[in-house]
């Protein structure tokens, strides 16, 4: 693992609270990401970046959890950036 930090409210697979973060609009998606990030501010996002490239994990990123396809929003066994905790960008 590299010196990168995750921030925000993070959920890994087996968290309380993992099943609520994998649900959306789709009934069909049946991916399942390592860990979700419900990222607050821009700091948030760049270490999650930054934890995803030191650790060679795949991510997403998503904020209405709705997409046509579901690999779009989701990847399975890698990192989903949430951002729809933010209300402005600074």
């Amino acid at each position: 693992m590299g010196s990168a930090q995750l921030t925000g409210r993070v959920i890994f697979k087996g968290d309380p609270g993992y099943t609520q973060a994998v649900k959306n609009w789709n009934p069909y998606v049946d991916v399942y990401p390592l860990v979700f990030v419900f990222a607050q501010n821009s700091y948030d996002v760049s270490n999650a970046i930054k934890w995803a490239r030191e650790n060679n994990v795949p991510l997403r990123v998503r904020s209405g959890r709705h997409a046509l396809d579901k690999n779009l929003s989701v990847v399975s066994d890698g990192i989903v950036i949430d951002v729809s905790d933010m209300n402005k960008v600074l």
